[in-house]
This record gives C-alpha cells, structure tokens and sequence, in this order.
C-alpha cells in the first residue's frame, strides 16, 4: 500500500509514497467516507450535519498526533 523512497536532498531520510494500489484503496476510502457525510446530511439535515460538523473538529483540536 505504501513504500519507503530515499529522500534525494537528504540521504538520511526516507520519503514515504502510496503505491497504485494503496492510491486505489485511498480512492475508494474518500468515496465511502463522502458517501457516508451524504447518508448523515440526508438523515439528519444540513444545519445539524454543519452543527457536527463544527462541533467534531473543535473535539479534535484537543488531540496531538
């Protein structure tokens, strides 16, 4: 799905890239996750889905990767 590539300004470093197949599989994850925020819109309409939204990435903000 992804593969290590030596970073060519910095031989210490490794530059990290999808393969064809982990850029199909990243395709269809966007298309699910984009199907899903549909479902939910249509399920719960426009203001509350844009409430969540809001809502989820103030939550977010809180976590440090």
């Amino acid at each position: 799905m992804v593969e290590k590539l030596p970073d060519p300004s910095d031989g210490r470093a490794r530059i990290i890239v999808f393969t064809p197949k982990g850029l199909t599989w990243l395709e269809s994850f966007r298309d699910a996750v984009y199907q899903a925020e549909q479902e939910m819109r249509n399920q719960i309409g426009m203001k509350d889905y844009q409430v969540l939204k809001r809502c989820l990435s103030m939550y977010s903000k809180d976590f440090v990767v």
